[in-house]
């Protein structure tokens, strides 16, 4: 899968994730006081920050959609095989239930590896489910 390949560049360089979500995260329909005043890309701290505001925007939506109706602490028991997967899909259930346009691949990925979703969603601590190792 695509999906897949950009999600695994983009966990291995967080810098380029961030600089793609606020390239998107910019190109809203209305022109805002944000994209009126920042032409050059900011520093990845200065995106981190951008996307706390936005996160705080959706934050409602995705504790109904994502953590409630969508189930994500279980989904994400059921997918901890495969991250690269499971953040595809995170990717298209926010393409559904985001009321904006945003690039929903750098959004989940972002969601996801700095434990908003898990935090927002009060999912249990992973627990390392191998079996017994010494046998």
């Amino acid at each position: 899968m695509d999906n897949q390949i950009q999600i695994q560049k983009y966990l291995a360089n967080k810098e380029q994730l961030y600089q793609d979500w606020y390239m998107t995260y910019g190109q809203s329909p209305e022109p805002s006081q944000a994209t009126e005043q920042v032409r050059a890309i900011p520093s990845t701290e200065g995106i981190k920050k951008l996307f706390a505001q936005f996160y705080s925007s959706i934050e409602s939506i995705l504790r109904q959609k994502i953590c409630g109706d969508w189930c994500y602490c279980e989904k994400k028991s059921e997918y901890q095989q495969d991250r690269e997967k499971f953040i595809a899909i995170i990717a298209d259930v926010l393409s559904m239930v985001l009321p904006m346009p945003v690039n929903s691949l750098t959004t989940a990925v972002i969601l996801y590896e700095e434990k908003f979703l898990d935090s927002l969603c009060a999912c249990p601590k992973e627990i390392e489910n191998n079996g017994p190792e010494s046998e």
